[in-house]
């Protein structure tokens, strides 16, 4: 529901545009790395190098949080000018 809000808002307000586009990008790309980690966990503990996909879940979701949050941010100083 919100990530359809924001969306809903960032194309009628451009200043809010970017970072609610960032967030879900940011959004997709953890998801991703998540669903990867998720289905092949036991595979990748045997490569040489693990490349810890949970980890980078949790940047890439924090990242989008941040977006998401700046965002918000910007929507709702123009909203109260």
């Amino acid at each position: 529901y919100c990530i359809r809000k924001f969306y809903l808002l960032s194309t009628r307000i451009g200043h809010v545009q970017k970072p609610i586009k960032m967030a879900g990008v940011w959004a997709a790309v953890g998801a991703t790395f998540w669903l990867l980690d998720k289905l092949a966990c036991d595979h990748l503990q045997q490569l040489p190098l693990n490349p810890q996909l949970h980890g980078w879940w949790h940047f890439c979701t924090a990242t989008a949080l941040w977006f998401g949050i700046e965002g918000a941010d910007k929507y709702l100083r123009i909203k109260n000018d």
